[in-house]
């Protein structure tokens, strides 16, 4: 058998050669399958992410409105408990600091006048001189009053001549009376006379004496160790007894201006203050006492209670205290107001109850009392003293007792409240009160 030369010169074909050839765009649409699950899945997260911060925004905008819409049926019904914030009531520390105003005064001052009439022959000492006790400021003269003085003393010795006369016809007589020569009715007039001598020697005596005590005021003296504060009088000028001049100079107005001078002691100053009745019990004499003023912030000069009125005034309920202050430097001039402050030991502290906790009612002052049931009761206080954010009461309340802080008026008595107590101590009354102490 013959065979065809074409066939058996090729070998025979692979049965795949006979496939027919697919196009490109039909051989990528095989691996779309695995990219579309890929992208389904991107999209159902996205979506449930959308979901979810739908539901949270839900959540959080529904859920505060169906609270309140609780709370505010709560409410309607009568069924909700207030929360309030308490604070409870202590003593104030035993040992307290009051202070005091006043003004500084001079130990000592006085106004010195003339006691003799004249005119001024020299003056000695101006204001804001230093003397002492003694000391010549001025000198008067006094011509008139010497010459009745020289009159005075001519007086005297004339009644002692009398007196003389009289004695010796005492002692005549009295001879002549034991030899009958004269009756004892004359000799009585002659012992008369010579006592009524006696008693003309001894008024003459104090008139001169009178006198020459006048005659020494001329001399005008300072009556104690001090500062001239003031003077009224000029060379020349006319000065009447008991009196001043009849014009007066400038002066510092502590005195009548008709004064020659004003004096006043320094180194030692005093004020008077009025202590409250509430704390005259814990003034003694001998107490120390710091005084201030403002003109020297930064020095504190020590005081001392010398002396109280040991009686309360009734028309003001003080007590009246002096206290004085060693001034050797004079730093401290009368007048100046000063600050007195003391540190008391108080046997029973009045009760401290916040300036937060009152509630200012028609009737008075009150505050919200919170009981062990938890139900509020109004009580009316009385205070005793004012420091601005507390306040010292002596009724009304009683020690430990819990007070309603910023009350308001929708707490009548016999509300249920829930107390929730302040718990930082140095916000508290006691602690304020602490702490104003220590300033």
């Amino acid at each position: 058998m013959s065979q065809d030369p074409d066939r058996s010169s090729h070998p025979p074909a692979h049965p795949a050669a006979h496939l027919p050839t697919l196009p490109p765009s039909h051989a990528a649409s095989e691996s779309a399958p695995e990219a579309r699950p890929l992208a389904n899945r991107r999209i159902g997260i996205i979506l449930a992410v959308v979901l979810a911060a739908f539901v949270v925004a839900f959540l959080i905008g529904t859920i505060p409105r169906l609270s309140n819409a609780r709370a505010l049926a709560a409410v309607a019904r009568g069924d909700s408990v207030v929360s309030v914030e308490v604070e409870r009531i202590a003593r104030a520390p035993k040992t307290t600091t009051i202070a005091l105003p006043g003004t500084l005064e001079p130990l000592h001052q006085a106004a010195i006048y003339a006691r003799t009439s004249g005119y001024v022959k020299l003056w000695n000492a101006d204001i804001g001189r230093s003397v002492h006790a003694g000391e010549v400021l001025a000198i008067i003269e006094t011509p008139d009053l010497d010459e009745q003085l020289a009159q005075s003393r001519a007086t005297l010795e004339q009644a002692r001549s009398g007196l003389e006369l009289a004695r010796v016809e005492q002692q005549r007589w009295a001879a002549m009376v034991k030899d009958s020569v004269v009756t004892v009715d004359e000799y009585d007039q002659k012992t008369q006379a010579a006592q009524a001598a006696v008693a003309t020697v001894a008024a003459a005596q104090a008139d001169v004496a009178r006198l020459t005590a006048l005659q020494s005021f001329e001399r005008v003296t300072a009556p104690f160790d001090g500062i001239v504060t003031g003077r009224n009088v000029d060379v020349g000028a006319f000065v009447q007894a008991g009196g001043g001049t009849g014009t007066s100079m400038p002066s510092n107005g502590s005195a009548a201006p008709s004064s020659l001078f004003q004096m006043a002691q320094t180194d030692t100053v005093r004020v008077y203050i009025t202590v409250p009745q509430s704390d005259a019990t814990a003034i003694e004499p001998g107490q120390v006492a710091d005084v201030r003023v403002q003109e020297f912030p930064n020095q504190v000069f020590a005081g001392r209670v010398v002396r109280t009125a040991r009686a309360v005034d009734p028309q003001s309920r003080t007590l009246l205290t002096e206290v004085q202050i060693v001034n050797p430097k004079r730093l401290l001039l009368p007048g100046m107001y000063a600050e007195i402050r003391f540190v008391l030991t108080r046997a029973n502290p009045p009760l401290v109850v916040p300036a937060t906790a009152l509630l200012p009612l028609t009737d008075g002052v009150h505050v919200i009392e919170v009981g062990a049931d938890g139900r509020v009761k109004h009580r009316k206080l009385r205070i005793v003293r004012d420091y601005g954010d507390y306040m010292e009461v002596d009724g009304g309340v009683s020690e430990g007792e819990s007070v309603v802080l910023n009350p308001g008026d929708d707490l009548p008595d016999g509300t249920k409240v829930h107390a929730v107590e302040r718990v930082a101590p140095n916000d508290s009354a006691a602690g304020r009160a602490v702490a104003a102490k220590l300033k």
